[in-house]
């Protein structure tokens, strides 16, 4: 293979890896459970790491990733913005990343509760009959904030429980 050769080769394997996150997001954040399931390889891993008091796990396969969309998806609206993508090709069929990523959230309802979920994911990807897939990511969240939002109310309406009343005047 020549050098341009195989420049190109690596540029279309960054490319597919590229369309196969974009497809995560999209699946996960639309809880299209199987579809989110098959960008993993049969045997594909999702780990979360385990950070601040909070335990990690592991679901492996895809029946089991299925489940975990189906089960982590049910009740909350979500929107993935992927930052750095960091793709290395380091083989004709494998490759691996690091990229950084924000995940707004609201949980659904008639009290909805607003989170933003940071941090980054390593992956490994390996190229199948289906195209690229990844075969284990390992999510490492860096910061979470939860806020409840109960929507903006009228300022001049009196609010109770703070020992009297406010009528947004003072």
């Amino acid at each position: 293979m020549t050098e341009v050769e195989d420049r190109l080769a690596r540029l279309e394997a960054e490319y597919g890896i590229r369309r196969l996150e974009a497809r995560y997001c999209d699946t996960w954040d639309a809880a299209r459970a199987e579809e989110w399931a098959g960008v993993f390889t049969e045997d594909g891993v999702f780990r979360r790491a385990a950070v601040h008091g909070m335990p990690g796990h592991v679901k492996r396969g895809r029946a089991e990733l299925a489940e975990f969309c189906r089960t982590l998806q049910e009740g909350y609206g979500r929107f993935h913005m992927l930052n750095t993508v960091d793709i290395d090709v380091t083989g004709d069929d494998t490759a691996t990343s690091r990229i950084s990523f924000q995940c707004p959230m609201t949980s659904l309802g008639d009290f909805p509760k607003y989170s933003m979920v940071t941090g980054f994911y390593d992956t490994r990807y390996r190229r199948t009959q289906e195209g690229w897939r990844m075969e284990i990511r390992v999510e490492r969240q860096v910061f979470r904030a939860d806020n409840a939002f109960y929507g903006a109310s009228d300022p001049a309406m009196p609010l109770s429980g703070m020992g009297g009343t406010f009528d947004g005047a003072r």
